[in-house]
Parts: C-alpha cells; structure tokens; sequence
C-alpha cells in the first residue's frame, strides 16, 4: 500500500487506461474460469461489477464517459483492486527475473530504491548503452503498470474520494475570496 500520494494520482487518463484494461482482462478471462470451474458465477458477477464500475468512473473523470458514478461497493472495489495488485506484482516478479544477473549487478548500489525506481533506472541505463537486456523494458512496463494499479487503490482508499475532492476543489474556486481590513 502507498503511504503518501503517488506519481500517478493525478494521472486521470493514465488511470482511465489502466482501469478499463483490468475490467476488459476479467471480462476476457472470467467465461473461461467459470466454465472451468476455477471461479464460481456469483464472484465473478461482483468482481466485473466492481472493476466495471471503476473503470466507468475513471474514464468519466478524465473526460472519456458520460453519466453517473456507477454502484460497487468501496469494500468491493478495494477487494477487486486488490486481486490486481496481487496478480501484477506477480507479473512484476516475472519480468524481473527474466533480467539478466550482468543488468541487475549493475543496479545492486540501488537496491534500497522501490521496484519502479529500479526499472526505470535499468531503461535509463539501456537507454545508454550501458546494459543490452531485452527483459528489461517489460520489467520497465510491469512495473508502470502495477504503480498504476497501486495509484487506483490509493484512491479508493481515502477518506474522501477523488469526485468528493473534485467537487470540493470546483466550491472553493467558485466562492469569492476572502479579504481581511486592513488593520487601522
């Protein structure tokens, strides 16, 4: 869990992207599941719910969905952004372990650093010439997008929600602004 406000917060478009794609991926996946046996109907009925309802309050926030804040409940929507998480740090994992010993050696003086500092800095160092690792551009990239997978649970997370803010920031610009008397 991100402690302090991420990169990615106001990042709308960006967390539009994301969110669709979790919910498309489930409502790829999920027939297959179901008639496998792996997942039972009612799970996955509240799970594309919950991920259809972020992603159609994401792409309204940036512009790209008209119409109502669709119904899932914060407990659902934290419990279904949670499972992506889950899943993308394994992906995560994957990637990185597809990076060659020689790259990650180059990075080990940056091991305190978080996992997506990393990867940017193993690009940066393709970028350069310094290390010739084809693994690690999807490292890169499964580290983006499980920060922005993180960045959504923040949102869902806080104690007022990112349309409570938006409101609260329009009222604030909207009232006149206060002027104090000049003391005499």
């Amino acid at each position: 869990m991100i402690a302090t406000r991420p990169i990615w917060a106001g990042e709308t478009a960006a967390l539009a992207l994301v969110s669709t794609d979790l919910h498309e991926q489930r409502a790829t996946a999920y027939p297959a599941l179901i008639a496998a046996g792996k997942l039972d109907a009612a799970t996955a009925e509240a799970a594309l719910r919950a991920s259809a309802a972020i992603a159609h309050d994401w792409r309204r926030r940036a512009g790209q969905a008209a119409g109502e804040p669709t119904h899932a409940t914060r407990a659902e929507r934290i419990a279904t952004l949670e499972q992506a998480v889950a899943g993308q740090a394994r992906r995560v994992a994957k990637a990185r372990a597809a990076v060659t010993r020689d790259s990650l050696a180059r990075l080990c003086a940056y091991a305190d650093l978080p996992e997506i500092d990393r990867a940017r800095l193993a690009d940066d160092f393709a970028e350069a010439g310094l290390i010739s690792d084809p693994a690690v551009r999807p490292w890169l990239y499964a580290s983006e997008y499980a920060a922005l997978i993180d960045t959504l649970l923040w949102w869902e997370r806080q104690p007022l929600s990112f349309d409570a803010l938006a409101q609260l920031t329009a009222a604030l610009r909207a009232a006149p602004s206060l002027r104090f008397a000049d003391a005499a």
